[in-house]
């Protein structure tokens, strides 16, 4: 039988068991956990887990679902269409800023990525108690982007924004 993939997003209150009983869901019905992530954020956990299984059992998942809601976790299927997956023509880059807290500052740096044709693979943002905050962005740069300019654009960006920057290749 062909393999499929395809993505499940979960999402409700936090509590202890619940990679335990989706795992388990997933082992049942024939799945196969390939990638996940996981956070927890003020009480609510958010779940992507990107998943292989034979046609029938990727169905039986499918139809199982509703069996998740039982336990407070509202889930999701998504199939995986090629759409959406890392450039091939890209490099690695990460992005690191630090600065004091402000609003905008995401929206600002994604914006400016947006324009470039840069995609976000991964985002990480935190504010502390002192009121700095910190992101981390994995990036996917088209090849033919050229890197001075962005590291200029984000230089400027940094600045007008007062906060430190940082752009390595991975």
């Amino acid at each position: 039988m062909a393999m499929e993939q395809a993505v499940l997003s979960a999402s409700g209150e936090d509590r202890p068991g619940i990679m335990d009983e989706l795992s388990q869901f997933l082992l049942q019905c024939g799945g196969n956990i390939t990638d996940s992530r996981s956070v927890n954020l003020g009480g609510r956990f958010a779940l992507l887990m990107l998943i292989r299984a034979e046609s029938d059992a990727m169905n039986a998942i499918r139809a199982g679902l509703h069996r998740l809601s039982e336990a407070s976790i509202q889930a999701e299927l998504h199939p995986v269409n090629g759409r959406g997956q890392r450039v091939q023509d890209a490099f690695p880059f990460v992005f690191t800023a630090t600065g004091a807290d402000q609003a905008g500052v995401v929206h600002r740096i994604s914006h400016l990525l947006r324009v470039l044709n840069i995609n976000i693979d991964d985002i990480e943002t935190h504010v502390y108690d002192d009121a700095t905050f910190r992101l981390r962005m994995d990036l996917s740069v088209p090849r033919e982007t050229p890197i001075t300019m962005l590291k200029d654009y984000l230089s400027y960006l940094c600045q007008e924004l007062h906060i430190s920057g940082d752009l390595k290749q991975k």
